[in-house]
């Protein structure tokens, strides 16, 4: 083989294996997220069906705060127990899984009212 022949087929290869491997590594690499980055955040106040021993219920400052660190949406957890009305001191029967407490969906719908009603920082 010639040197000339050499270098060209050489050269040619090389392009090629280039060619394939940028394909390769496209096929490979991750879609793009159409969807927007949103920065949430949870509010825990109605997360656990007892409270959260010590946890205060979230206020107008706990907003401010999330709004100036530039949180765009919050997330409200609930555990299923905590809106029942059962006897806490035993196991919930089957009859009593449709009995709601109309004083604890109060509290969240006062919460989430509260969310709805905050002025974003403009």
């Amino acid at each position: 083989m010639r040197r000339r022949s050499f270098l060209k087929q050489t050269g040619l290869i090389t392009v090629g294996l280039s060619l394939a491997e940028k394909a390769a590594f496209a096929a490979l690499s991750p879609a793009v997220n159409k969807l927007p980055k949103w920065k949430g955040f949870n509010l825990l106040d109605f997360y656990s069906p007892e409270g959260i021993p010590g946890s205060r219920p979230t206020t107008e400052d706990h907003f401010k705060w999330m709004r100036d660190w530039g949180f765009d949406f919050i997330r409200i957890p609930i555990a299923y127990p905590y809106y029942l009305g059962f006897d806490r001191s035993r196991n919930i029967l089957p009859e009593e899984v449709y009995h709601t407490d109309p004083r604890k969906l109060e509290e969240i719908e006062a919460l989430v009212a509260y969310v709805h009603s905050f002025k974003p920082r403009q």
